[in-house]
């Protein structure tokens, strides 16, 4: 199950995913985020990512577009960080989401 909020505040939109990033998600993230990127375009749109705890290939490629598009991906947590780092190609990659294409990420 995945379940998206969206916040606004002075500085910018959050969108807040919480669950399964895989399988049918993925295009209802998408659709989401899409229709977001429109709605909100004159501000910074954010994705916080804290309460993901799985991520499948497609999710990966989803995230790795919605960064490329500008949007920032944010969340804490060593699996979340490791997530992030591989998308954004700072140092750190987590070699079990690139080896198998596949990420549990639990608390």
């Amino acid at each position: 199950m995945l379940r998206v909020s969206t916040r606004q505040d002075e500085v910018g939109v959050t969108l807040k995913v919480e669950g399964k990033l895989a399988g049918p998600w993925v295009e209802e993230f998408r659709t989401r985020w899409a229709a977001d990127s429109v709605t909100y375009k004159d501000r910074p749109l954010v994705v916080d990512l804290t309460d993901l705890t799985f991520i499948d290939a497609e999710g990966t490629g989803l995230l790795r577009t919605i960064y490329q598009a500008g949007s920032k991906l944010v969340g804490c947590g060593l699996m979340v960080r490791s997530l992030i780092e591989e998308i954004t190609g700072a140092a750190g990659g987590d070699r079990q989401s690139k080896a198998g294409g596949l990420l549990s990420l639990s608390k």
